[in-house]
């Protein structure tokens, strides 16, 4: 019985270190899709948000361009 569990703490130590090694070399393009994914998600936010509306009645305000500021 000892040889079991001693099999099944390598195993899992095993698991844990090739999680690691992937962690912290992930390949090139994953963290590339987890930005694109993360851009997809923020603009589905902001439209249930209604900022797009937002951004519309900004465009509309008086715009000092000596100031560069909206007035």
């Amino acid at each position: 019985m000892h040889s079991v569990y001693a099999d099944m703490a390598a195993a899992r130590y095993s698991s844990d270190v090739q999680l690691s090694e992937a962690i912290q070399n992930p390949p090139p393009e994953l963290p590339e899709m987890i930005l694109k994914e993360y851009i997809v998600i923020q603009i589905k936010e902001k439209k249930e948000m209604g900022w797009d509306k937002v951004h519309k009645h900004i465009l509309k305000l008086p715009f000092c361009e000596f100031k560069q500021q909206i007035v």
